[in-house]
This record gives structure tokens, sequence and C-alpha cells, in this order.
């Protein structure tokens, strides 16, 4: 019995097509690009992009968030491979048969594929702490205890990150966790190679399991809930940007340099740098310049808006003091991402 698989194909416009392999050994991603180079010849024109001398990309949004665009960049977030899980995977080590077995797609079912679209790959450095700060926090008291606390986060993400070290986005774990609706505790050490699963407790709780006597059962939920719900922890966290539905953009800017700040904080105390030394005499030196904007707080909410505050003939100087705080915030990130890879 052939399986299906049906791609939705992005050109000037979008259509829909079934395709049938009959030798689930084949790799996944080779069958689909070989198919779409018959159907439209080996260049390919995808919306104005020609592939020739590039790979046409490919998205599963069916079974991935994707918030990183792995699967652009010819990447599987996680796959199942011999009953452990990969995280970031080439999609040339990936047949058919794992790509189905890793969703739990029946025979009988089809594979999903979005082909074309132009949209790039992950590009620039990707060190989703923030992502995971927010997601774990609710879950790990340890943590409010104090800074020195969140080396505990870098922890967890040592077992979500692939070969080439990049670590996952929290939402792509959750992803992977739900296509089950129960784990064991053996289970869970067992697939995800983690030697003590109570580990994982914080990641489960987040994927909204319920713990029982070492049985992580999934609770129903709304994506959009859940979603809704980490923005909300989010802006607790790094201050508030949306009021009455409607988006304040510089309150959103502020909370972007918190998450900046943050990052900042603890990967200089890993690596036991002075980066936040300076990033904190950067801060200083605009709160300085914007006292009447500004308020002064505590982590992880640095800097907070002052609201009820009109910065009217000056907004557009505070507006590229505010821009430029960030560039410098952002060069002392990635400096610092940078040395925590060499590390690794």
């Amino acid at each position: 019995m052939s399986r299906e698989i049906i791609a939705t194909i992005v050109t000037d416009k979008v259509v829909e097509k079934t395709y049938a392999v009959e030798n689930e050994n084949v790799v996944l991603a080779t069958f689909i690009r070989d198919c779409i180079h018959r159907d439209y010849g080996k260049r390919a024109d995808i919306k104005g992009v020609d592939y020739e001398d590039s790979e046409l990309p490919i998205m599963f949004p069916d079974y991935y968030c994707d918030w990183q665009h792995i699967t652009w960049g010819n990447m599987y977030p996680f796959i199942l491979k011999s009953n452990k899980v990969e995280w970031i995977v080439p999609f040339d080590e990936v047949t058919v048969e794992e790509f189905a077995r890793t969703h739990d797609i029946a025979k009988n079912k089809p594979i999903k594929v979005n082909v074309g679209g132009g949209i790039g790959g992950l590009g620039g450095d990707f060190f989703p702490f923030a992502e995971w700060l927010s997601a774990l926090l609710p879950y790990l008291d340890v943590l409010k205890d104090g800074i020195g606390q969140f080396a505990s986060i870098i922890t967890i993400m040592q077992a979500f990150k692939g070969r080439d070290g990049t670590f996952i986005d929290p939402r792509e774990a959750r992803e992977f966790f739900r296509s089950r609706k129960q784990w064991t505790r053996e289970e869970l050490e067992s697939v995800t190679g983690v030697e003590d699963a109570t580990n994982l407790t914080s990641v489960l709780e987040y994927s909204e399991f319920k713990n029982d006597n070492d049985r992580y059962h999934r609770q129903r939920c709304s994506e959009t809930k859940h979603l809704e719900q980490i923005e909300r922890e989010n802006q607790n966290l790094w201050g508030q940007y949306e009021f009455n539905g409607t988006v304040n953009i510089t309150a959103a800017q502020i909370y972007d340099i918190n998450k900046l700040l943050t990052e900042i904080m603890i990967l200089s105390q890993e690596l036991n740098s002075d980066a936040f030394g300076i990033a904190s005499k950067l801060l200083d030196a605009f709160y300085n310049e914007w006292p009447f904007v500004i308020h002064k707080g505590e982590p992880f909410k640095f800097l907070q808006l002052l609201l009820d505050v009109e910065v009217s003939e000056d907004y557009e100087m505070f507006s590229e003091d505010l821009y430029r705080l960030s560039e410098n915030l952002s060069m002392i990130r990635s400096f610092l991402i940078n040395k925590w890879e060499c590390r690794q």
C-alpha cells in the first residue's frame, strides 16, 4: 500500500498536488523535491525565486510550530530515530517512515507539506533563553529565590539542542511532548536521553501535562489560550506593552530591551563576563537622560515606560536614543552568544 503526500505548492498561484510514495525508506524531502522538479522542471520558479542552485524551500506547518523557520533551512525541529528524539535534524537524514512514525501518521492518512513561498531560513544567531525563561518560570519556584538560580534554565535547555549546538524553541518541545497522550517516567528518560525525568517536569507542565505517580497525562487545552497565557506571562516578566487590545510601540520596544538585558545578565553570569556591567552603564546613561519618561525597575523589568508622561517635541530624540540603546545591547548579546558557542 502506497502512502499519499499532499503538497501545497506556492507559485504565481497556490495549487495542491497529491503524490504517492511506494517505498517509505526513501528520504522524504528528496522525494518531494524530485516530484516538484518533475512537474515544474529543474528551474522551478517558485514565487519569483530561482532554486536551480539552491534547495527548494519546504515547510511542514501541520506538524511543527517552526517559529525559527528551521524547516525552510532544511532541518526538522525534531524527529524520532530508533525511538530516540533528536532535535534539529537535517532533511537528508529522515525517511518517509521516520517522519510518519514521529508524528504518528496512520498509513491511510497523507503527509502534508508546503512547498515554495520564498521565505528564508533561520538567519543570524538564535539563543532562545528568553523564550525558555518565560515558558518555564511559572513552573520553577526555585528560580524566584534569586538570580543565581537561573542556571537551572540553562541546564534544562541542554536537553533541547541539535548536534550543531542550536537550541530548540520551547514551543517545539511542547509540540513534541504533546504528540503523545501520556508519558511514563521510563519513556521520557529513554526517548529524550535525560537521566532523571524529574528535570523535565517543568517542561511537561508548560506542555500542559499532569503528573500522576510518574505518569504524565496530556490535558485538553486550546492552543490559542495557551499562547495568550504565555504572552501574559511574558508581559508580567518584561513589562506590559498591550493596553485595551492596542500595542504601544514604545512600550513594546522597552519590552524587547528588557528581554535583551535578561539574556545578557544570565549569559554574563554563566560565562563569568563583565558584559552585564557594561550593559548596565549604557542603561544608566539612558535612564539619566530620560528620567521623566522612564522608570528604572528591577529584574526583569529593568526599564519601564511612564505612560502618563507626554514626550511631545522630544519624542524623536527619545526614539533615536532608545533605538541606539537596543542596537548596542544587541551587539553585547551577540558577543556573549559567540562566546557561549565557542565554549560548547
